[in-house]
């Protein structure tokens, strides 16, 4: 849509003459004379000759007042098809209906002019007008002397719509507010509009709640999708050079494909922290000098589950909305690994936490005490510990640091055969032995024993039952592990049983979701 005013001062337009004033109107298109006797001339302009004029039965009166309701911008009449004489009432009567008049002067043909017109589009931002291959060249100009974001901020000035990029787990946005809906990243939520594109990648999606319209184009390098860029429409209408525009700037995004090698390598990086014993490289100059480990493990999703995909890419904008780019951050099987410099690490954890909420999920937060990068692993074995825990004492959202897990950090994993995992193996394997109520009433003995400071009396009470009763019980573990609650080492021994074997068997007794049925 062009505004009148900035139409007229173009190269274009610049052989026309206006005999009437611009009335603040807009143009959307040029129709010949013949074909706009129809009920909606919306913002066009009429391109007519005087035979045209001459040949109307009822006079020019009732025409205009067609144009006029029909809503038409004006009139262009071609040079040469009027007199000065009958121009002059043409301009008087099109100024009663408010209607533009101007008369082409030069030698422009019709057909040029047509043609000339049909390859210009405005700027939504400034309502400046150009050809396609100029603004093409200012894309191009943009994204390889200025980069990505005066591309993005480009795009966004000649369509009027906020743009975005995804690419692996970086996102870009232009501009950055409003924060862009989450339905934008979850397909299930789209539905593919009818209206055709000229564009085989340039596709329209449409989502009902709330009401949501994109356009989308898709990133390819050597025939593999590798992102995604696309326009958040105003309304449900796209306008045609939006189409011609998007498909232009996602071809100069071809060449982006280096672009997210950061996130790949922080990737492999964080793929090789999870499985390595040391780290070494120079690809640990990716992390911060110094920092925490945090490891955010997934316990409640109200998502819908078809609703998985572009779960983690709505993370990944969040993450890049709200905290600084240069975050070192993986996501994998549910859950969230970020080692991160800050000087208050619980109030990072809280900010973050919000920030997850607000996509329908809740974590487990563990955090290890801080390591500079070349401890790395440690500190990420120190944080995958804490998270554990924290869902075995159901810390809920609360953060778990692993230095105040006291005796808590002893409670290893399965795999791993230290000493006290040995010994809490044996241990349950002989209450195993037992029927399940008898081993649940020892176990839960023991661990109120402890509590109350091995006091029989103390334990019966709390349980309600009698201190005979306790004392059988305590007997009976005794002889089932050997131990003597009369020396200092079988206290011991009973002290770390019945702070860590209620773990081991939450363990192995409450398989996750994937592993039932198997």
């Amino acid at each position: 849509m062009f505004e009148i005013e900035k139409w007229a001062q173009t190269r274009l337009f610049s052989s026309c003459k206006f005999h009437t004033p611009f009335y603040g109107r807009t143009v959307t298109g040029l129709t010949l004379f013949q074909e706009a006797a129809g009920p909606d001339n919306g913002n066009q302009l009429i391109l007519t000759y005087r035979e045209d004029l001459l040949s109307l039965p009822l006079g020019i009166s009732p025409a205009l007042d067609h144009l006029e309701k029909s809503g038409a911008a004006g009139l262009i009449v071609a040079s040469g098809s009027a007199d000065a004489a009958a121009l002059d009432g043409l301009a008087r009567e099109c100024e009663k209906r408010s209607l533009v008049l101007c008369e082409m002067t030069g030698s422009a043909s019709f057909a040029d002019f047509i043609h000339e017109f049909s390859s210009c589009m405005s700027c939504s931002a400034t309502g400046e007008i150009c050809s396609y291959g100029e603004v093409f060249q200012r894309f191009q100009s943009a994204f390889y002397y200025h980069g990505l974001d005066r591309l993005l901020k480009e795009l966004h000035d000649w369509t009027g719509c906020q743009t975005a990029l995804v690419v692996g787990q970086d996102t870009y946005v232009h501009p950055r507010t409003p924060i862009l809906d989450p339905v934008i990243f979850y397909p299930v939520y789209w539905q593919k509009e009818a209206a055709l594109s000229p564009f085989v990648y340039v596709r329209r999606y449409a989502a009902t709640q709330p009401p949501t319209y994109i356009l989308q184009a898709d990133l390819y390098k050597n025939s593999l999708p590798f992102g995604m860029l696309f326009l958040v429409g105003n309304g449900e209408n796209f306008k045609e050079t939006d189409y011609f525009l998007l498909n232009y700037a996602s071809i100069l995004c071809t060449g982006l494909s280096d672009l997210n090698l950061r996130s790949r390598q922080i990737e492999a990086l964080f793929a090789k922290i999870c499985r390595e014993n040391t780290l070494t490289g120079p690809e640990l100059e990716l992390l911060p000098a110094e920092g925490y480990a945090l490891a955010f493990q997934e316990f409640h999703n109200s998502l819908p589950k078809t609703a998985v995909t572009g779960a983690e890419d709505y993370l990944s904008y969040l993450l890049h909305y709200h905290f600084p780019r240069g975050l070192c951050y993986s996501f994998k099987n549910n859950q969230l690994l970020i080692f991160v410099s800050t000087k208050n690490v619980e109030n990072f954890c809280r900010k973050l936490t919000a920030l997850l909420n607000t996509t329908g999920r809740q974590y487990h937060v563990g955090i290890s005490r801080s390591y500079g990068r070349a401890q790395v692993v440690t500190a990420f074995s120190e944080a995958i510990h804490a998270v554990k825990m924290a869902g075995l004492l159901d810390y809920g959202q609360t953060p778990c640091f692993f230095h105040q897990l006291g005796i808590y950090r002893l409670f290893t994993y399965p795999e791993n055969p230290w000493a006290v995992n040995q010994m809490l193996g044996e241990m349950d394997v002989m209450l195993n032995d037992l029927d399940n109520e008898k081993k649940d009433v020892l176990t839960l003995t023991v661990r109120t024993f402890v509590k109350n400071n091995f006091s029989y009396q103390k334990t019966a009470d709390e349980l309600f039952t009698h201190v005979n009763t306790v004392r059988y019980r305590i007997h009976q573990l005794e002889e089932l592990w050997n131990a003597d609650l009369s020396s200092t080492e079988g206290r011991l021994l009973f002290s770390v049983l019945a702070k860590l074997l209620p773990l081991w068997m939450q363990e192995f007794y409450n398989p996750k979701p994937d592993e039932e049925g198997r």
